[in-house]
């Protein structure tokens, strides 16, 4: 078992002694560069092909799908009630965090007020608050008239 893990140590030494010899650091760089590159083109060349499946799949599925099933599904979905319940989702949520994180620190320190993902997240359930609103307002003169 000793001789094993020797034959292990030294084989292990040999080959670092013999990548010390051949790979200089000026290679040393090159290879890093060439191997950050390679998972950079790889990583961008997977999303590409990832959006452009999605993108025929979406295009299939128009396609092949009848107008009518489209439609019917769309009607079917209330989409002001589904886009109210995340912005009352939302906002608990930014709630929560808000607190979460005036525990973590006392109300003089600056990160207490530099509050930039609680005002994104406002933001967002604002505009959906207000689309909402609009569109129930469309209903209400849609069904009036």
């Amino acid at each position: 078992m000793s001789a094993t893990t020797t034959t292990a140590t030294t084989n292990k030494s040999e080959l670092k002694r013999w990548m010390n010899n051949i790979v200089t650091p000026r290679h040393q760089r090159s290879i890093m560069t060439m191997t950050i590159g390679t998972f950079t083109l790889a990583a961008i060349s997977s999303l590409f092909c990832l959006f452009f499946f999605v993108s025929l799949l979406d295009d299939f599925i128009q396609i092949v799908s009848p107008g009518r099933l489209v439609t019917f599904a769309k009607k079917q979905i209330d989409w002001t009630g589904f886009i109210d319940g995340i912005s009352h989702q939302l906002t608990n949520f930014a709630e929560w965090e808000k607190q979460k994180r005036s525990s973590w620190y006392p109300e003089d320190h600056p990160i207490y007020h530099e509050d930039r993902f609680h005002d994104l997240i406002s933001a967002v359930t604002t505009y959906m608050n207000d689309y909402v609103h609009q569109r129930k307002q469309q209903t209400t003169t849609t069904t009036t008239s």
